[in-house]
């Protein structure tokens, strides 16, 4: 296992009877005794209204840039985004909130000081810097499978609610869901594509009595009492030629990059981002067309029907 520790960082203990311990966590079922916390904003008495987005580590891409998108959505109305920086999903989810100049917290199944998993050492440089890394565990500890269970009670226990996004039928996701329900918290599930084993966790959430979501305000009318609390959505950026171009006639590849007078390999990358952003889809014979609103993914409130 991993154990590289980084120098010049101080973590800060915050027990459970300090002033300071986050309130929601306080009241759950077997609260962690102490939260140590390191980065530059350890203190959690302001950071307002918190959403958790956890996911599967190994994300399509598809996934990973709605969970982005959905933090930065989130994010850029004042939302604490808490994960829980494994790869895939959580990093997304982190680094959506990032872009958007928010906030985000991380919750390790490890020590703080311990850089993990490599491949995020970046990511966890940026929140260290701007925001903080929280673990129930001392300086040191190892990310042991066992510590992820318990880690996943922190992530839920400091949301109003909590969005899976890709997740298989036995993933630690879908514990973080568990334990949300059990602490009296709103469950939201994105579905995926038919047959994907991405897909089966949310859909077993979905089954279960959930409500399709395709906007962050989807997911934040769930909470009405907080519209006071939160930032105006910012204006919606100008489409560019190419979705302007989609929704004004469904064309081949080649037939819009002639309408534009581009080549081909000009249009590539926007409009496979355009296609992840849910604002165009393929149809037959290879024709794209544009939506005036992202499909992008739903998302849901979990209640046990029965």
């Amino acid at each position: 296992m991993p154990s590289n520790r980084t120098a010049g960082e101080v973590e800060r203990c915050i027990r459970i009877e300090d002033a300071d311990y986050p309130a929601a966590l306080r009241h759950i079922h077997d609260p962690p005794r102490v939260l140590r916390v390191r980065g530059a904003r350890t203190g959690f008495e302001d950071r307002g209204v918190a959403i958790a987005i956890v996911g599967a580590r190994d994300a399509s891409a598809a996934g990973a840039a709605f969970a982005a998108r959905l933090a930065g959505g989130l994010a850029a109305r004042g939302v604490l985004i808490v994960s829980g920086l494994a790869r895939g999903i959580d990093a997304a989810a982190h680094r959506g909130a990032l872009d958007a100049d928010g906030d985000t917290v991380a919750i390790v199944g490890n020590g703080t000081d311990v850089v993990y998993p490599r491949r995020n050492a970046g990511l966890r440089e940026e929140i260290l810097a701007r925001s903080c890394i929280v673990s129930e565990l001392p300086s040191g500890a190892p990310p042991l499978r066992q510590h992820f269970p318990r880690r996943n009670r922190i992530i839920s226990g400091l949301s109003l609610g909590v969005v899976v996004v890709e997740a298989g039928d036995r993933s630690g996701s879908l514990v973080t869901a568990r334990h949300a329900l059990e602490q009296g918290r709103e469950v939201f599930a994105v579905p995926g594509a038919p047959g994907s084993p991405r897909a089966r966790g949310p859909h077993l959430l979905l089954r279960r009595g959930a409500k399709l979501v395709e906007s962050p305000d989807d997911v934040l009318e769930e909470f009405p009492d907080l519209a006071a609390a939160l930032r105006a959505p910012a204006p919606a950026a100008p489409r560019s030629k190419l979705a302007q171009a989609l929704l004004e006639e469904p064309d081949t590849i080649d037939g819009i990059a002639h309408r534009l007078g581009l080549e081909v390999p000009e249009i590539l990358g926007e409009l496979l981002d355009l296609e992840l952003r849910g604002e165009a889809v393929r149809g037959p014979g290879g024709r794209f067309a544009g939506r005036l609103e992202a499909s992008g993914c739903a998302v849901a409130p979990w209640r046990p029907r029965g």
